[in-house]
């Protein structure tokens, strides 16, 4: 059975450092693999770029929450996804995905992942990063 821990916390709080580092300690002890919560942004390929430009990426609808649910329940039962990969340039999902396989632990870290009640009951542990503003603001 897996273990999945949920990383959240404000922009620049060193939530990405926290899961590279857990994942830098527990990968000797078994598989690991980490998901970010903006691979899951929702495809807005059918939008002009100027559309995209102007969507509240910060907003909990931004992001194909049910498909992260899929991904996670799919992983849980030993079946290996394909994670999407976000383009942050152009706004919008790449057609290349990242198979991911299950793993003994499995990370998610993103500035909402603690928003969604459906997430919240697969997780194993949650961990909030909290960094004072002005830490966050210089980063």
């Amino acid at each position: 059975m897996s273990t999945i821990i949920g990383i959240a916390g404000g922009t620049a709080s060193g939530k990405t450092t926290v899961a590279k580092r857990l994942y830098e300690l527990a990968s000797p002890h078994g598989s690991v693999c980490i998901i970010r919560l903006d691979d899951y942004y929702k495809d807005l390929s059918h939008l002009t770029l100027e559309e995209r430009r102007q969507t509240n990426f910060d907003h909990p609808d931004a992001y194909d929450i049910d498909l992260l649910f899929s991904d996670l329940n799919n992983l849980l039962n030993g079946q290996p996804i394909q994670k999407p990969i976000y383009d942050f340039v152009n706004s919008i999902r790449t057609k290349e995905t990242e198979t991911i396989n299950p793993s003994d632990v499995i990370i998610v870290e993103g500035i909402l992942t603690f928003h969604y009640a459906k997430l919240l009951k697969l997780f194993s542990m949650k961990i909030f990063v909290e960094t004072p503003d002005d830490i966050r603001f210089i980063r």
